[in-house]
């Protein structure tokens, strides 16, 4: 039975509450995440019908991020009766929402959704790309393969991570040149991404380039890299090129040879 506090929602003065209830709308989202993941075997995370229509009713938020923080609890409650409304938000004047509901059907594995999904790679907003980016992976769309394999240099940061990230999930292996040309990236997020993808990739001709990358691995970055991020870019070189079959030395692992009279130097050998 729903507590006192939520009963006296209605109550509420809510332009002045407004700010803080969205914090705790996003936290609450987060936390349902969690738990669902804990809960593998059971998705339905909202315990009441009314949380369930509250929940609804925000999907028409006349605040974005409300709009957001509703369409990932819904997605997250597998309640499928939430599919519709989250269609819906396809069409939502804020890119980040359009975003997100990208991102949260192909969490519910609409591929019903899949055309207007494509759709959305043209999107004026860079939020609303980077959602359907990272959905058409997921759902691994090989029919927008082109399309995303243009956004991979795209200009706008956002754009071109979740394309550089999509590329590693559909395995294509063609993008690998253009993602090598990321490694010189100036954002510490897209160059990250490029030299995780290039080791998923497995493309014997980005060993090369990470190496020449590993003398320098924060250069040119903006802004100036701390000590900590250089550590993690250059663990993850030393990963991508472990994938790649380079040694932490910077030879390529060769297989072992089997032990034969004939592999044993000239001076051991048994005198015929």
């Amino acid at each position: 039975m729903p507590g006192p506090v939520w009963a006296d929602r209605r109550r509420l003065n809510w332009r002045t509450w407004l700010p803080p209830a969205l914090v705790v709308l996003a936290i609450a989202s987060a936390a349902y995440g969690l738990y669902s993941c804990l809960r593998r075997g059971d998705r339905s995370t909202i315990p009441s019908e009314e949380q369930f229509q509250f929940y609804m009713a925000q999907l028409e938020s006349d605040v974005p991020a409300g709009r957001v923080a509703a369409v990932n609890v819904l997605t997250e409650s597998g309640d499928p009766r939430a599919l519709p409304a989250i269609r819906e938000k396809l069409e939502d004047p804020a890119g980040e929402v359009v975003g997100a509901a990208c991102v949260a059907l192909a969490k519910l594995g609409d591929r019903k959704a899949l055309p207007d999904i494509r759709d959305r790679l043209e999107h004026e907003s860079p939020a609303a790309v980077a959602g359907a980016c990272m959905a058409l992976a997921q759902l691994g769309d090989q029919e927008a393969l082109p399309a995303m394999l243009k956004l991979v240099e795209d200009e706008d940061i956002a754009i071109a991570t979740a394309a550089t990230r999509a590329m590693a999930v559909l395995q294509c292996k063609v993008a690998a040149q253009p993602i090598v040309r990321q490694l010189k990236a100036t954002d510490l997020g897209l160059r990250m991404a490029a030299i995780e993808v290039l080791g998923h990739l497995g493309d014997p001709a980005a060993v090369a380039p990470l190496e020449e990358l590993a003398k320098a691995s924060g250069a040119q970055l903006e802004p100036p890299p701390t000590e900590e991020q250089v550590t993690r870019l250059n663990e993850a070189i030393r990963a991508a090129l472990a994938k790649l079959g380079v040694a932490a030395g910077g030879t390529e692992e060769q297989p072992a040879r089997p032990s034969t009279p004939d592999a044993q130097p000239s001076s051991e050998r048994s005198p015929p």
